[in-house]
């Protein structure tokens, strides 16, 4: 949809109720920053009264837009409703790109940035920092050469940022002092991300996977890092937290806080099986080996579509998830 036909569309639903108002001032607002994607998926995600919605698409018709691709912005979503309802802010507020705080690591809430907010209302998060260095995958301690393949499902990383428990019970060879390169940051004695003291049963029970993710926890794709981030015009460059850098070996007491490090991404990198995507430190995407514990983790998440949220969604006031 071209700016003029964005500017009728908007002009037809001045006449909204004040909550539907919000909705305007929304897609104005990212109107004036030329991001007319954006105002589409904010008209698809919100659920219009049926009188409203008729009068709508009969003042459409008018127009000379094509049925096929502007009838579904005026469908019910019931579900949406219930969410705008029955949240502590307005599902409108939820822009992307604000932060939320949800579980713990190392004893420190986790600040989540929202990347994408699907149809559903699902909200879907990466963490705002590198919250650990650790290793993709383990070596084999005589080789010093990766033990397996690059694929995401088979790593210890997966295993660990998908458990709940005190011990993680790794299906092959956990990432101990032997079998990380150069013994750098094992995590083989570590309680799983999701363990309690990190997550409470109730967090965990708000999480869910996210399109076609099969885990509740994993890394940010190279596809998701172009679209939700690079496209929407974000940095890719994270910093460690003060506790990642505590916890990792002390050779590393050259990275500092206050500087960006590298991280994982999800993808294997098709020229070595012992290499994975990377997002260096000057924030591009590159490759490392998988087997290297000096990357960090930067999990994503996603939450539930029925939530309650409260706060401003700033860095310094962040949405925080209510019961």
């Amino acid at each position: 949809m071209d700016t003029n036909s964005t500017r009728r569309l908007l002009t037809l639903l001045s006449s909204c109720s004040k909550q539907e108002q919000k909705l305007i001032e929304v897609a104005q607002e990212q109107l004036n920053r030329s991001i007319e994607q954006q105002i589409i998926r904010r008209l698809d995600s919100y659920s219009f009264d049926s009188t409203r919605a008729q009068r709508s698409k009969r003042k459409l018709e008018k127009f000379t837009y094509k049925k096929d691709s502007l009838g579904h912005l005026f469908e019910s979503h019931k579900e949406l409703r219930e969410i705008i309802q029955d949240s502590g802010v307005s599902f409108l507020e939820l822009a992307i790109g604000k932060y939320v705080t949800f579980g713990k690591y190392n004893g420190v809430p986790i600040t989540w940035m929202i990347i994408d907010v699907d149809h559903s209302g699902k909200l879907f998060l990466l963490s705002y920092h590198v919250l650990s260095l650790k290793c993709y995958n383990v070596i084999d301690r005589h080789s010093q050469i990766g033990l397996f393949t690059n694929q995401w499902e088979s790593s210890p990383l997966q295993q660990w940022l998908n458990s709940d428990k005190l011990r993680v019970k790794y299906s092959s060879t956990p990432p101990s002092k032997s079998h990380v390169w150069n013994e750098i940051n094992p995590y083989s004695t570590e309680k799983g991300f999701l363990a309690s003291g990190n997550f409470t049963e109730w967090e965990r029970e708000l999480l869910t996977s996210y399109q076609n993710k099969k885990e509740l926890v994993s890394l940010l794709r190279m596809q998701e890092a172009q679209t939700y981030l690079m496209g929407r015009g974000y940095d890719l460059r994270s910093n460690p937290t003060e506790e990642a850098m505590k916890e990792a070996d002390p050779t590393f007491d050259f990275i500092s806080p206050n500087q960006s490090w590298c991280y994982f991404l999800q993808d294997p990198h098709p020229d070595s099986p012992h290499l994975v995507y990377i997002v260096n430190a000057e924030g591009k995407m590159t490759n490392g080996y998988s087997y290297d514990g000096s990357i960090g983790v930067r999990p994503v998440i996603a939450l539930k579509s029925r939530i309650r949220l409260e706060g401003k969604g700033t860095l310094t006031n962040p949405f925080e998830v209510k019961e």
